[in-house]
């Protein structure tokens, strides 16, 4: 059985001007037309060709994206006219207008379902949580197989570049509040402008891909700010800033790159425009800046508490924002059970994507008690003692406000580096940020100057020393290939690391060299 929970949201940012998809959009418009007569729908008018044809392109592109992302993977979208309205999730709130229109963009999936191009599956009642649901059908791959389209030919055009949440709703813009909104448009074009046409792949082999989509797949994992983690497709190069709690004062973090979504062990493996790469961290960014507004000197290291296993600071990490973020009414412990680790069972249960929240968290919070022998409320008590100086902040919803200073400074870091006689790309991941191997010093000082510009004080920098693992124990130093085993090593790397060099093919086909 199909698994609609395997899934993520419809894009309405995709285009492009490459041939082939124009062929293919023109393509499956003439097959539109001839569908139309023989359900005995209308026609489409010549006013509305450029229309249509801006629909086909878009669904057919997002269609193609997932599939290459996870192959198995549906994309949800909505078809009730309420979603296309002021306030609905496709409103464009810069233009006052939908990006998509109701009626073609649903009469264009139900073309693309009668001519079984998709495997579709509309909104059924019962079902809470799932909306429409649709990926490519082995029809539409061999049309995508049969023209070349792939993930290279995908590019973004003014999309929504700046989204404002409150809950799990957008909502339109706010007063501007001093947010200098259309400077930070401008901003966010750039950096994505840049994003664009910088090609960032991942060097792994295909089993170790295949690994990878299957655990994303499963795990279905969300990121400290409840924000689901982003689809791993290559076509996913650039980014949108997203605001908090209905307000320009809260939030505002970089979203959108693939390399965001993926675990951070794998995050090594990226290549940007063929260079390795390094990644550099701002250290326990979040308490240096709440410590700093109280004038206190922080602990050398905000994560690490005494009579626990200095191996759970990933997991103290993720516990310290979730009490910053929570509300007063989980202050008294009897709330804590809403907090769960960031720690996932294993095995996983097999119906992790239908559990509630309720059920997530109890198993989480089991599998860190067999671990460890404690409780995770003891966790989270031992950490509100440690940290007694800014006791204000927490269950108080701060964290928003502290997202709004970092998003600012991730911000600054990417624009400095632009701004450089030779630019420098820099790939975000909230307080982190990773560059070709060689720039270093350069987003350091970057890093450096951008924190203290909105916090007023040096940060504490960290560079991620692995780049690829370490030899294995039969590893010989200084052992050299007999030429005449040499090509058949090289073959051996081609077959093993096939879709990495496809990729680069793919993506010189249509930008031409990397340089």
């Amino acid at each position: 059985m199909d698994d609609l929970y395997n899934s993520r949201r419809n894009r309405t940012d995709l285009t492009s001007a490459h041939r082939n998809v124009r062929e293919v959009v023109n393509w499956f418009f003439r097959h539109y037309q001839a569908y139309a007569r023989r359900a005995g729908k209308p026609l489409v008018s010549s006013k509305n060709i450029d229309e249509y044809k801006r629909h086909i392109r878009l669904i057919i592109l997002d269609l193609l994206s997932a599939w290459e992302g996870d192959k198995a993977k549906f994309v949800g979208y909505n078809r009730g006219k309420r979603y296309f309205i002021k306030d609905g999730p496709y409103w464009n709130y810069k233009s006052g207008t939908s990006r998509i229109s109701n009626i073609i963009y649903t009469n264009v999936i139900d073309f693309l379902a009668a001519e079984k191009f998709i495997d579709h599956h509309p909104r059924r009642k019962g079902f809470p949580g799932i909306s429409s649901r649709m990926r490519a059908s082995y029809r539409l791959i061999r049309v995508f197989s049969a023209r070349r389209l792939n993930w290279a030919c995908i590019d973004v055009f003014d999309g929504p570049e700046i989204i404002v949440k409150h809950g799990d709703e957008y909502v339109p813009y706010p007063t501007a509040e001093g947010f200098g909104l259309d400077r930070a448009f401008e901003n966010v074009r750039r950096i994505n402008s840049t994003l664009q046409t910088t090609f960032i792949n991942l060097r792994i082999s295909d089993q170790e891909m295949e690994n990878l989509k299957k655990r994303m797949a499963r795990e279905q994992v969300l990121d400290d700010d409840e924000e689901p983690r982003e689809p791993f497709e290559f076509s996913n190069r650039t980014l949108r800033r997203i605001f908090a709690n209905g307000t320009f004062n809260n939030g505002g973090r970089f979203y959108g790159g693939w390399w965001q979504g993926i675990p951070s062990q794998f995050r090594k493996y990226i290549e940007i425009d063929g260079a390795m790469t390094v990644e550099m961290d701002y250290s326990t960014m979040q308490p240096r800046m709440l410590y700093a507004l109280v004038h206190e000197t922080p602990p050398n290291d905000a994560y690490i508490l005494e009579g626990w296993d200095s191996g759970l600071r990933p997991i103290i990490k993720k516990a310290f924002n979730q009490l910053l973020n929570s509300a007063t009414s989980s202050r008294h412990q009897n709330q804590w059970h809403r907090f769960a680790p960031d720690l996932l069972p294993d095995p996983l249960p097999s119906n992790w994507g239908s559990m509630s929240k309720h059920e997530r968290n109890l198993a989480c919070r089991n599998m860190f008690e067999a671990m460890t022998g404690r409780d995770y409320s003891n966790l989270l008590r031992d950490l509100l003692e440690v940290h007694t100086p800014i006791e204000q902040f927490f269950f108080s919803g701060t964290w928003g406000k502290m997202q709004r200073k970092d998003s600012d400074i991730a911000e600054r870091v990417m624009l400095k580096l632009l701004n450089l006689p030779r630019p420098v790309t820099a790939l975000p991941i909230h307080d982190s940020f990773i560059v070709r191997r060689g720039a270093e010093k350069t987003l350091h000082n970057a890093m450096e100057e951008a924190f203290e510009e909105v916090v007023g004080l040096k940060p504490e920098i960290d560079r991620d020393e692995t780049v690829f693992d370490l030899p294995s124990e039969d590893y010989v130093p200084g052992l050299v290939i007999p030429d005449e085993d040499f090509g058949m090593e090289v073959l051996k790397d081609i077959e093993a690391y096939s879709g990495y060099y496809r990729r680069e093919a793919e993506w010189t086909s249509i930008h031409g060299p990397i340089d």
